[in-house]
């Protein structure tokens, strides 16, 4: 919070094209792969996690992130914006393998239609999940599904 009030950009990129939302999604595959090296004991929490809390922390802070930049008006290009791999935030969780955040952010797409008591209908544009979604230069970008199955880390 303080960065943003003191005007940090939200919108900046890295050389390699990754944006504030491609570096949490990094971010939650490197902390899984350490508090696994850990045993299980997680260095920023200090419990035994077991896998259960390996990002968590990633995932509130991404949408924490995510709140700042809806205010500021650049999440849609951000949440879609490519990294030098042709990987928008969520195709990078799925080809670095990290579920949860993958669940995560998958789970964003989804809207809620109507709920019946246990039912709930939620709404998924395939847009992006199993249709590529084209750049400005017209060309393809690698879908959700497309690259699930390529990595085979899911």
């Amino acid at each position: 919070d303080y960065l943003v009030t003191q005007g940090a950009p939200l919108n900046f990129q890295t050389n390699e094209l990754y944006n504030l939302l491609h570096l949490m999604v990094l971010h939650s595959v490197h902390q899984h792969a350490r508090e696994k090296e850990e045993g299980g004991v997680s260095i920023m929490y200090g419990t035994d996690t077991a896998g259960a809390k390996d990002d968590t922390w990633c995932r509130e802070m991404y949408d924490h992130i995510q709140e700042h930049m809806e205010r500021d008006g650049c999440y849609p290009s951000m949440c879609t914006q490519e990294s030098f791999d042709r990987h928008t935030p969520l195709t990078l969780a799925a080809c670095k393998g990290s579920l949860q955040m993958f669940n995560h952010l998958f789970n964003k797409l989804m809207s809620i239609e109507w709920t019946f008591g246990p039912v709930t209908c939620r709404k998924l544009y395939l847009l992006g999940v199993d249709v590529p979604l084209d750049d400005e230069a017209g060309e393809h970008s690698r879908s959700v599904l497309e690259v699930v199955v390529e990595s085979e880390r899911l």
